[in-house]
């Protein structure tokens, strides 16, 4: 659906968007250093993992001898995030519709895949959170309008928060249990 030069802009802006991401989320970790004992993930948002020594040495262009010899340099979060972005596009993920013509979701395809891409996953959070109708956006404003009318607009608006948030969440209240 998209022309060349527009998927070559889409892979752009989405490198630029990981990599402003990364930035503002990374840890300056040497992979090299043998006293390097933290578990300081390379992205310092969700799960802590514990960094591998070895596991982004191939980006750099070292190699285990040069691992052994004890070099210390810093692998740059921007090859991290071009080799992540690189086996992201070969990753040949899932069909929209699977063969017996259900609905594949890509939440769980993120769910199995997520450790694999964590910058990506960064992102795609972001947007996967974006509701894809203004509906849910329409029900609060309606609920608003119906806890501050012409004979409660004096209330605070933190008060107008709380009330609001009760009401969408009344749900999740056990109205029987004894105060």
């Amino acid at each position: 659906m998209l022309s060349d030069d527009d998927i070559i802009k889409l892979w752009g802006d989405i490198h630029g968007a990981v990599l402003s991401i990364a930035e503002g989320l990374s840890v300056v970790v040497d992979v090299n250093d043998e006293t390097n004992t933290s578990t300081a993930p390379i992205v310092a948002r969700g799960r802590p993992r514990p960094v591998n020594k070895r596991e982004y040495c191939f980006i750099a262009g070292s190699s285990d001898e040069e691992d052994e010899a004890g070099s210390t340099e810093n692998v740059p979060l921007t090859l991290i995030v071009e080799d992540e972005l690189k086996r992201f596009k070969s990753c040949r993920g899932i069909p929209l519709i699977s063969h017996d013509s259900t609905f594949s979701c890509p939440l769980l395809w993120w769910k199995q895949n997520h450790k694999s891409y964590p910058n990506v996953w960064e992102l795609a959070k972001r947007v996967l959170a974006i509701p894809s109708t203004s509906a849910p956006s329409e029900r609060v404003f309606s609920a608003a309008a119906n806890v501050v009318d012409k004979k409660r607009v004096r209330l605070d608006p933190d008060t107008v928060n709380l009330l609001i948030y009760l009401r969408g969440n009344k749900r999740f209240v056990d109205w029987d249990v004894p105060v």
